[in-house]
């Protein structure tokens, strides 16, 4: 925006998230939450040489917004505001956070040494841990009362299945019962592998240039086979991000609680389960960033004694996958080979994601 329309950053008073904006026109106050601005905070602070990444770039330390805990509240909404808004004028408004965090929540995960999965269009994965703690290619960010989220959010997932359900000529209008159809088949006696960088990967590589690979093909291997090497490959990945987050945090999480629509699959919930070798819980909830909200809210206005408390409360369990130990025995094995093929392939996964068209001339 400095780069492109100076005129405009020139006339703002600061940054803020979205929920943010509709929080300000409802109080009349503008701020914002140290979760879901913990990166911008970072660049505020100065580094070593007494300069912060906001002096660099030639940032005004008047776009960071006043921060405010999750649970804090901005104000109260103001008088005179039209329609159904009027009838609310005087109530409070939280700063709430992200959707990361309500979602957690929801999840009834905001605890330290609980994990988490939210699996939707691409998967995020999660430690909380007690104290502050770092892994290469991990984000790490304060999540308040004592408590820190090391983990985040991968390329692949839900949109990774349906890419290869399309390409299988699966119905995908309800891709998880799609799913269950090809995991219902009789599967290949050859393990398959599945990378699935099809849009390059975020955590834990930040690659853009990454590529995904079926590795083993053989004459045998059919579309249920296919499937079900995505469904690993994607565990696979979260495995290799919750390892890194428990040895960086010293904890190590006994279960997975999963929300989001990859958790209607059961099959994908028992595959992550024995692929990360410990229970996958899904909660009673369709959307957990709404249950997440309210619980929240209810904390903050006084109802319970904490966020523990109301998760205790108010998140309830539908469904615990526990792993298999035949099958987590066999993908302990698979995952060295995971881990084996994708440092192998992406020298030239970079070099095909930088080649241009066939039958045209490099420049």
């Amino acid at each position: 925006l400095a780069e492109q329309e100076p005129q405009v950053l020139a006339r703002a008073i600061c940054v803020l998230e979205p929920k943010d904006y509709l929080n300000s026109c409802l109080t009349g106050r503008a701020a914002s939450d140290r979760v879901s601005m913990a990166r911008l905070a970072d660049a505020a602070m100065k580094c070593t040489d007494g300069r912060s990444l906001f002096d660099i770039a030639g940032l005004e330390k008047r776009l960071m917004p006043p921060l405010l805990s999750p649970l804090d509240t901005v104000g109260e909404v103001q008088a005179g505001l039209g329609g159904a808004l009027g009838r609310l004028a005087g109530r409070p408004v939280l700063a709430m956070a992200n959707d990361t965090w309500t979602a957690v929540v929801g999840l009834g995960a905001m605890r330290a040494g609980a994990a988490y999965n939210i699996s939707g269009t691409t998967e995020v994965l999660g430690l909380l841990a007690g104290k502050l703690a770092a892994a290469e290619g991990l984000l790490t960010v304060d999540w308040g009362n004592g408590l820190s989220q090391i983990g985040g959010p991968s390329q692949c997932g839900g949109d990774t299945l349906l890419w290869l359900l399309d390409l299988l000529g699966a119905e995908a209008t309800r891709p998880e019962a799609a799913i269950e159809r090809l995991m219902a088949r009789k599967r290949d006696s050859q393990p398959l592998l599945f990378v699935p960088y099809l849009q390059g990967e975020r955590v834990p590589y930040w690659d853009p240039a990454l590529r995904g690979a079926f590795l083993g093909l053989n004459r045998r291997h059919g579309p249920q086979d296919l499937a079900a090497a995505a469904l690993e490959g994607i565990a696979f990945l979260n495995r290799s991000v919750l390892e890194a987050a428990e040895s960086a945090a010293g904890v190590r999480a006994e279960e997975i609680r999963l929300g989001g629509g990859g958790a209607r699959s059961h099959a994908w919930c028992s595959v992550k389960a024995s692929v990360l070798g410990r229970d996958v819980v899904v909660p009673d909830v369709e959307e957990a960033g709404l249950l997440g909200g309210a619980v929240s809210a209810w904390t903050a206005l006084g109802a319970f004694a904490d966020l523990s408390a109301a998760q205790s409360e108010l998140v309830r369990v539908a469904r615990r996958h526990a792993p298999d130990p035949l099958l987590k025995a066999g993908y302990d094995r698979l995952y060295v080979l995971f881990r084996q093929a994708e440092g192998a392939i992406a020298p030239v996964c970079r070099a095909l994601a930088a080649a241009g068209p066939l039958g045209v001339a490099a420049p």
